[in-house]
């Protein structure tokens, strides 16, 4: 997930410059959820339902710029805020904006009024630190969060501010029970390494190793603490977290492919993971494969092995960004591809693995830690059925809603997956009926979903230009 550096010129109008939030009526949502209790249909049947559920998208406008930015089912309405190029609150100390290329979110504060968001800035390249550099882990690194505070009465955004920044390539994360976002970076720099980017320029300014865990505050600028990497937590390509309330464990997505692990980390002390910690890998018994060759409903028995050098960035010198993959491959741990979002129900742990399955369309596990047991719960039959499930977000009434970030099968969509395996379509990207520059963002993926803890209010992100709709 690349960041395309949206230039700004002309960008926003004025009416660009409120807020958004996306509200379901609950009507709506208990169709998308009356068949969780169905049989599950055929392949056939499934392709014709997800497209029969996109027919019943409608153009929406939106709240804050009158534009019909997404197709949404009748009976939701929304709202777009936090939009690329906007300004930060000037307790940054500097004339900053928000940067393009929004990705993971967690919903950090919410009373059924307002809501305050973490949302990672998914900047790859090296370029100055966009806010805070006085406090910036890297001033070389563009990427970070922001913090995005909304009133969903009004449908306005109250406030902007940086909430990390001087990172690289901030692609999701998790919230935690003590109410911050842990950032994970998804571009792995060893220490002394310099990278070429795409066009073959040397990305020279980075000044400090990449591939970490950080954590991010609600209004962090009064601490005036410098940020720091979570580093027993491992240096690899980063994806999201999960941490279990009850015991403190920290579950982590590697978004690497062609073969990637899945992690947890087991904190020293509770609640405070810069005090170190033991990064496990999962294994399963029978096989290391599980990125082909499964069926829904197929069960492993699980355990874990311990990666001895969590800050190995790679396998072989600068090669790979697979060094704690390898390491646990070697004792038995278990080969994903691209493992993205993550989210936990009660006792169960669910994740995505976006292009893993035997047509490689994207597969969705279940760990129940409790029962050392990982079930592979749904993978996609066609590219047309579900296409890349990325984040992963618990439904209103049971089942999943799921970002797409495909790169086959256009106009992007957030997906509703029942816990019976039927898939509908619950949003899509109308950017590319626009005239305009907005209209470069056509193709963009879907990132950060977020449920409200009353199911009033989903809230999710537009990768390109970059904005939040509620």
């Amino acid at each position: 997930m690349r960041n395309n550096e949206l230039s700004r010129r002309g960008f926003l109008s004025a009416a660009l410059r409120h807020s958004a939030a996306l509200a379901a009526s609950s009507m709506t949502f208990s169709l998308l959820t009356g068949c969780n209790g169905a049989s599950r249909p055929s392949q056939g049947a499934r392709a014709g339902a997800a497209r029969e559920s996109l027919s019943l998208l409608h153009e929406t406008l939106d709240q804050s710029t009158g534009l019909p930015l997404l197709k949404l089912p009748k009976g939701f309405r929304y709202f777009s805020f936090g939009w690329a190029g906007e300004t930060l609150a000037v307790d940054t100390g500097e004339n900053a904006v928000i940067p393009s290329a929004a990705d993971g979110m967690g919903l950090i504060r919410y009373n059924g009024e307002r809501a305050s968001l973490i949302r990672n800035q998914e900047i790859w390249d090296d370029r100055p630190a966009f806010a805070n550099r006085a406090l910036a882990y890297d001033e070389g690194a563009g990427g970070g969060a922001v913090q995005l505070d909304i009133d969903l009465k009004s449908g306005k955004l109250l406030g902007a501010r940086a909430n990390l920044t001087g990172t690289n390539a901030n692609c999701s994360g998790g919230v935690t029970p003590w109410g911050s976002w842990l950032s994970g970076e998804e571009q792995v720099v060893a220490r002394g390494e310099v990278l070429v980017d795409s066009s073959g320029r040397s990305m020279s300014g980075f000044t400090k190793p990449h591939g970490f865990m950080f954590e991010a505050s609600l209004n962090p600028i009064s601490t005036g603490q410098r940020y720091t990497p979570l580093t027993a937590m491992g240096q690899m390509r980063h994806e999201a977290a999960a941490i279990d309330a009850q015991s403190g464990v920290v579950y982590l997505t590697e978004d690497n492919q062609p073969a990637a692990g899945f992690y947890r980390f087991t904190p020293r002390s509770t609640g405070k993971l810069a005090e170190g910690g033991t990064l496990d890998m999962l294994a399963v018994e029978s096989t290391q494969e599980l990125r082909r060759g499964l069926h829904n409903g197929q069960k492993f028995k699980t355990r874990w092995v311990t990666i001895a050098d969590p800050s190995r960035a790679h396998h072989t010198p600068q090669r790979g960004s697979d060094g704690c993959f390898q390491q646990g491959f070697a004792l038995g741990g278990a080969a994903f591809t691209r493992l993205e979002g993550i989210y936990i129900r009660g006792d169960d742990i669910f994740f995505t693995a976006t292009n893993g399955g035997d047509v490689a369309q994207g597969q969705v596990f279940v760990l129940r830690p409790k029962r050392n047991e990982l079930e592979l719960v749904y993978e996609s039959p066609d590219k047309l059925v579900m296409n890349y499930p990325d984040a992963i977000q618990d439904g209103p009434a049971g089942g999943h809603v799921i970002c797409q970030d495909g790169k086959e099968v256009f106009p992007q969509v957030l997906y509703f997956l029942s816990d019976s395996g039927q898939v509908r379509q619950l949003a899509q990207n109308n950017l590319g009926t626009l005239d305009s520059e907005i209209a470069q963002g056509a193709n963009a993926e879907w990132a950060g979903v977020q449920m409200s803890p009353d199911t009033r209010w989903l809230f999710a992100n537009i990768y390109t230009p970059g904005f939040s709709v509620a």
